[in-house]
């Protein structure tokens, strides 16, 4: 026994005395230099330290850098990162145990700088020995990182702080992203990681925080809990879930609260609604980001705000396999009224299906949003079956397919008044054609109320026919046909509508007696002009009047004597 306890004890002084010993002789400066040579012949970028570095290992390894840069390309200015003090604190106890134990890393003040020049170069591609390393490096990266169960790496603190991030683009400064800082604590491979991070976006703070639990599953490929929280832009994101094979299959809930995402189109860009664009946006829609990840999903929001669609309350399932998005919509509150349907988007094809049921819906703001036109009032019911190739947004319009219809009450057409053209033909039925003046393009001041309106759609390669359109009014009953043009924004209507010759209510019905004035409506959405053909029905009225009333002359002339006598005389011969 008294030979192990001085065997130890000898142990144990030769230890102590090493630490102490070894900081004396360790070539400090060589290290340094073998650094910066590594990084050198691995990046092609040097490393340069303001002051010494100040090394010591007991109790712990601790490392303490002040003013340390990375250059950029030589013909990019500054530095490539800048960064005024970097520690690094490693325990020694447990690393015995097959434990690494990171006291501490932490980053102060530091600025990564992010540069492009005119030749579209940029300086954060690093040189490495060839083309070799590359692959082998690409390669790597599609293998998950097994780690045995008696290894182990606990992170006690790992913290950047107050950075920053400047974006360059043809040697002019842009974007900034400052206030960078960033917390992250992990006690072991198989418990929680936790980061909390927050940066400054334009003037805007954005905060997040993540836990994945155990970390030692995640890399290994194999499923590991995951938990998100986002705030920031004037939206608030939730999630509780599982991911796996690093992020190639998710599960899960996500609440995504409020999300405004108008400001993500370019103030250049023409807004939605604007009447006087002329073709619609034909940039390729980019898909690729559909294809690899599968991804099921249950969510909900509170409220989302496009530029192209508005919505309150959202609920319903995501899923994505193989680069086939399903969205089923099982509740979806929006434009004073309610919906449900799917929509669905393959990326493999770029085929997109859209069945939607409207219920109390709002139609104005409904259609302003979607396809640009606000010339239609009314709350109603829609629905809608329609399939197309999601190409890009023309495509979309040219590739159109399916049905859809309407049914509104207590609404409005904007553009022209028939009420105006109804006292205009009650003129021109009294003979007094000189206050017929009906042609007209459409005009906001103008509208045609009506107490119900309903029409079919059938939509073939982004033509729509219309049939069976009917919209009735205490004074009007008007039905009409034709063509609208999704694709290149123009429609061809014909409207007939009816006088009533007494006024029933709002629910007359559709086949009272009146004269029928064809109305055309047609042209670019943004320029459409109605012509209104009163005059020859008001003409053929008149006509039909006095043909009428010629037929009555002649057999009142025929009653009377003389004409009796005449007759007598004509057939006695």
């Amino acid at each position: 026994m008294k030979l192990i306890i001085k065997t130890l004890a000898i142990i144990a002084v030769f230890v102590i005395g090493m630490v102490f010993i070894i900081p004396m002789f360790v070539p400090v400066e060589r290290v340094v230099d073998e650094a910066k040579q590594q990084i050198f012949t691995q990046t092609g970028r040097t490393l340069s330290l303001e002051e010494a570095p100040a090394l010591s290992v007991f109790p712990n390894l601790h490392i303490k850098l002040e003013g340390v840069s990375l250059s950029n390309p030589d013909h990019f200015n500054g530095e490539f990162v800048s960064i005024e003090t970097l520690l690094i604190d490693i325990g020694w106890s447990t690393i015995f145990q097959g434990e690494l134990a990171i006291n501490a890393f932490e980053i102060e003040n530091w600025t990564l700088r992010l540069a492009t020049d005119q030749q579209g170069k940029n300086n954060w591609t690093m040189a490495t020995e060839n083309q070799a390393v590359v692959e082998s490096k690409a390669a790597a990266k599609q293998h998950f990182l097994v780690i045995p169960q008696n290894v182990d790496l606990a992170i006690i603190k790992l913290q950047l702080s107050n950075g920053s991030i400047e974006i360059e683009e043809d040697g002019e400064s842009g974007l900034v992203i400052d206030n960078i800082n960033l917390a992250m604590n992990m006690p072991s491979l198989d418990a929680a990681l936790n980061l909390d991070g927050s940066i400054n976006w334009q003037n805007e703070i954005l905060a997040s925080q993540i836990r994945i639990e155990p970390l030692r599953a995640l890399l290994a490929g194999e499923q590991a809990r995951v938990g998100l929280n986002f705030k920031g832009l004037n939206n608030a994101l939730n999630f509780e879930g599982s991911i796996a094979k690093l992020g190639q299959i998710v599960e899960g809930k996500l609440n995504l609260g409020r999300v405004d995402l108008r400001n993500l189109q370019n103030s250049g860009d023409s807004q939605p609604g604007d009447q006087q664009s002329s073709a619609w946006d034909s940039n390729p829609i980019d898909l690729s980001p559909l294809v690899g990840p599968n991804v099921k999903l249950d969510i909900s929001m509170t409220e989302l705000l496009t530029p192209w669609l508005n919505t309150q309350e959202f609920e319903g399932g995501f899923t994505l396999i193989n680069g086939d998005l399903v969205v089923d919509i099982n509740q979806f509150s929006a434009y004073q009224g309610s919906a449900s349907g799917r929509f669905s988007l393959n990326a493999n094809n770029a085929a997109m299906l859209t069945q939607l049921t409207f219920s109390d819906v709002e139609i104005n703001g409904l259609l302003n949003d979607l396809v640009e036109v606000d010339k239609l009032q009314g709350l109603g019911r829609i629905a809608m079956d329609v399939n197309a190739k999601a190409t890009s947004v023309a495509g979309v319009m040219s590739t159109l397919n399916g049905q859809m219809g309407f049914a509104l009450e207590n609404g409005a057409v904007r553009g022209f008044n028939l009420a105006a053209i109804l006292k205009s033909a009650k003129s021109a039925i009294k003979g007094d054609f000189s206050k017929i003046s009906l042609d007209q393009n459409f005009s906001d001041a103008q509208k045609t109320d009506f107490s119900s309106l309903e029409a079919n759609l059938e939509i073939k390669q982004g033509i729509a026919n219309v049939s069976k359109l009917t919209m009735l009014s205490p004074l009007l009953r008007v039905g009409g046909d034709g063509n609208i043009d999704l694709s290149k924004k123009t429609m061809d209507l014909m409207l007939r509508s009816s006088l009533v010759a007494s006024i029933e209510g709002q629910g007359a019905s559709t086949d009272s007696k009146g004269i029928t004035i064809p109305v055309s409506v047609s042209g670019p959405w943004h320029n459409i002009s109605v012509s209104p053909k009163v005059s020859d029905a008001a003409k053929a009225k008149a006509k039909a009047e006095l043909e009428k009333q010629k037929d009555k002359f002649i057999e009142e002339k025929i009653k009377s004597d003389g004409a009796k006598k005449l007759l007598k005389g004509l057939f006695s011969r």
